[in-house]
């Protein structure tokens, strides 16, 4: 069975300085949908076009789907992603299919939460113990 490949992407300047928790989130939740990251791309101001670059990564690494932390790192709209790929954001959990339009009848679908664990066990990942944490913004 393939394996789909995605993209994780944060905006700098919404991560501010906690941009490493939002890369692991991004793990996780790749994890969690059965995603491989290929590579987190962190994006500030002085980065130029970022759908450009992203558009790059995922043809680069053949990934057809994008995850961000949250809506905030895309401006607020899934179309800058959902134009040439599927988009995923961790808060909340939500998935917007290729080809998605605002208007469309299509309402994000969510995904099963993140359980934490009182106690770590040997041979438990690290995404299982990850608390929600306020948003990084």
């Amino acid at each position: 069975m393939r394996q789909n490949f995605a993209v994780g992407y944060l905006y700098k300047t919404v991560s501010g300085s906690r941009p490493n928790a939002g890369e692991d989130a991004i793990r996780c939740r790749a994890a969690q949908i059965g995603y491989r990251i290929s590579t987190v791309l962190a994006l500030g101001v002085e980065d130029g076009d970022h759908m450009e670059r992203v558009l790059a990564a995922l043809r680069r690494f053949d990934a057809v789907g994008v995850i961000t932390y949250s809506l905030d790192h895309l401006d607020g709209t899934p179309r800058r992603v959902t134009a040439f790929a599927e988009l995923f954001t961790v808060v909340p959990e939500q998935h917007w299919r290729w080809g998605w339009r605002p208007g469309d009848n299509q309402i994000p679908t969510g995904a099963a939460t993140l359980r934490p664990h009182p106690r770590p066990h040997s041979g438990q990942r690290r995404c299982d113990l990850i608390e929600r944490a306020p948003p990084v913004r």
